[in-house]
């Protein structure tokens, strides 16, 4: 797989998952959660990279865990929006 198909990939799950994000909890909780995980995938590279003495393969599937725990923070979190009639 080319480099480049891997950071396409890569940015349109985390894309989804903040697009996602934003329709739960709004603008300001998707930019954090798309910053929290590119930070993430970039630390999953270099730790994936160091532990399998440079097989960038494994790295770069790595990469994907990111969007993956992303996603079930979005998930595991409650609506930003309160209903205090009930």
């Amino acid at each position: 797989m080319e480099p480049l198909y891997g950071f396409v990939i890569l940015l349109l799950a985390i894309l989804t998952v903040s697009l996602f994000a934003y329709s739960r909890r709004g603008a300001v909780y998707a930019a954090f959660s798309c910053l929290g995980m590119a930070i993430l995938a970039v630390a999953l590279y270099f730790g994936a990279l160091f532990i399998s003495d440079g097989a960038e393969l494994t790295a770069g599937i790595s990469t994907l865990l990111a969007p993956i725990a992303g996603a079930l923070i979005v998930f595991t979190t409650s609506y930003g929006i309160r209903n205090d009639n009930e």
